[in-house]
């Protein structure tokens, strides 16, 4: 996985790169203290039985760039990992993350699966301590 130039962008799906959106994270988590407002996380790991083609994840990545809103910040972090940092409660990233899985299994991915979980930020909680808790938290299975 490669990084543009000035490291904001996923050089492949022109996501945000993992350093700017791991920056994003911190900066969001210290506005919801202020604001009390809700965070969430969804993430995505698409074909964990087996990597992708780069064709697929593409197609991924385009899905999540027209499938979010323009304040939720879409990143891959990983070979066949994404994930959106969404302003607002788990409800409202359930929602989201659902619709996503839906328009996938609607196209042809040659039946590559996504797997996805959804967290919502706790009051006092590291970025660290909030992705950990993302990381272990139950993927759920959407067939194709």
């Amino acid at each position: 996985m490669t990084f543009s130039h000035d490291g904001l962008r996923d050089s492949l799906t022109q996501l945000a790169a993992p350093p700017y959106f791991y920056e994003n994270l911190k900066r969001e988590i210290s506005a919801s203290h202020r604001s009390s407002s809700a965070l969430s996380l969804i993430q995505f790991i698409l074909g964990k039985e087996e990597l992708p083609s780069e064709d697929v994840v593409l197609l991924f990545a385009h899905l999540m760039t027209t499938s979010f809103r323009y304040e939720d910040l879409a990143a891959r972090i990983g070979e066949n990992e994404f994930v959106v940092l969404i302003k607002g409660s788990d409800e409202i990233a359930s929602v989201l993350a659902t619709r996503l899985v839906g328009k996938w299994n609607s196209l042809n991915t040659q039946g590559v699966t996504t797997h996805y979980s959804c967290v919502t930020y706790l009051p006092k909680e590291s970025a660290l301590e909030f992705l950990n808790r993302l990381d272990r938290t139950e993927l759920l299975n959407s067939p194709t």
